[in-house]
């Protein structure tokens, strides 16, 4: 038998739970975290035992089953991405790589002699359709995968240790251990 309780019920049911809260908008704390950035070293003269002034490394995942057709695509557009790339002076397509063996990813790297040398690849890309097609579909891979990461590297003898003091000064957290060392900071006397 179903019970059907009276409106007096509820009402002492309501009262027993108290009256809820009324909505309210509590104010939020922003506060914004931003990793330093050391700044870019001009490669003068041109350093000839690295890569370049500039990699940038694109790195991600695809999914099993775009496996093949990724792999076609590369096939069919590497070669071409490659000799439009080195067209343009100081930038260079090194290629995409799949990392074999514990975690399965891809990595594309770019090499430039200089930041103007990606201003060129990027007025070159503009330019020309078929490029502009075939770097928007590997970027589009990158772009799928939400892991993806995108770094941008130079050659460590570039980086002064002035530069990374100054560095350290301004970002002491993410700078720790770019500073003096632990033997030449002063530590507070222990008591």
């Amino acid at each position: 038998m179903a019970r059907n309780p009276t409106i007096e019920q509820v009402k002492r049911l309501v009262r027993r739970q108290g009256t809820p809260a009324p909505p309210a908008v509590q104010p939020v704390v922003v506060e914004v975290r931003t990793h330093g950035a050391i700044s870019f070293t001009p490669c003068e003269p041109a350093i000839p035992y690295a890569l370049g002034c500039i990699l940038i490394e694109w790195t991600f995942g695809i999914p099993y089953e775009d496996v093949p057709v990724f792999h076609k695509f590369l096939e069919d557009n590497e070669a071409f991405i490659r000799q439009s790339v080195e067209k343009v002076e100081g930038a260079r397509y090194l290629g995409t790589y799949w990392s074999i063996g514990h975690q399965y990813h891809y990595k594309t790297f770019w090499s430039y002699d200089s930041e103007s040398a990606i201003g060129n690849l990027n007025d070159a890309i503009r330019r020309s359709p078929n490029l502009s097609e075939a770097i928007a579909n590997l970027r589009t891979h990158w772009s799928k995968d939400p892991s993806r990461q995108e770094f941008k590297y130079q050659p460590a003898s570039l980086i002064t240790a002035e530069k990374l003091q100054d560095y350290a000064k301004e970002y002491p957290v993410v700078g720790m251990g770019l500073g003096a060392s632990a033997q030449t900071r002063k530590r507070p006397k222990s008591k």
